[in-house]
């Protein structure tokens, strides 16, 4: 099984440099161009699947592609960017994310998912994936930044938390 990871096309949040979290933001116009570039970046490689995070942005970037590919579209909660609680929809200016990843009261009181959490979700998706799909062969997962970076944590521990950029694509054989 080759997986084939994109992170989801510019979205409003992004644009105006905001917190998104779980926040459903849509694509801006650049987010439409990138995921149509990466639909044809993709049209050569025939997929079984392409499993997308349920949020808006992902979800709009793996219609774009399913559509041009035609491949079978599914959503996908564990995908989901690290929830932000309260943070979501602030100005990403000025924040301490060395602070905001320390597990402590008041980061819990701000209902920020812990990176052990979302590393966590990251595990069990990568576990159910060959039993839920055994004879699949090639599937594309369009998901975000923090996901991805847990999925690289994974497959190398020693991986650094690094931002995957836009019109990126990162190849993994399971």
């Amino acid at each position: 099984m080759k997986l084939y990871l994109v992170r989801h096309g510019e979205t409003r949040s992004i644009q105006q440099n905001l917190l998104t979290g779980w926040l459903n933001s849509p694509l801006t116009g650049t987010g439409i161009q990138q995921s149509e570039i990466l639909a044809d970046k993709l049209s050569s490689v025939k997929f079984d699947l392409i499993l997308s995070s349920d949020l808006q942005g992902a979800k709009e970037t793996a219609m774009i592609i399913s559509n041009k590919i035609g491949a079978l579209l599914l959503f996908e909660p564990l995908l989901r960017e690290r929830g932000l609680g309260k943070l979501e929809n602030q100005t990403k200016e000025n924040r301490d994310w060395a602070q905001l990843n320390i597990e402590n009261e008041e980061n819990l009181t701000l209902g920020i998912e812990s990176l052990a959490s979302i590393h966590e979700r990251a595990k069990i998706f990568l576990e159910k994936l060959p039993q839920l799909f055994p004879s699949a062969q090639n599937i594309l997962i369009v998901s975000h930044n923090g996901m991805i970076n847990q999925f690289q944590n994974i497959w190398e521990p020693t991986h650094e938390f690094t931002p995957f950029e836009f019109l990126t694509i990162l190849e993994k054989n399971l």
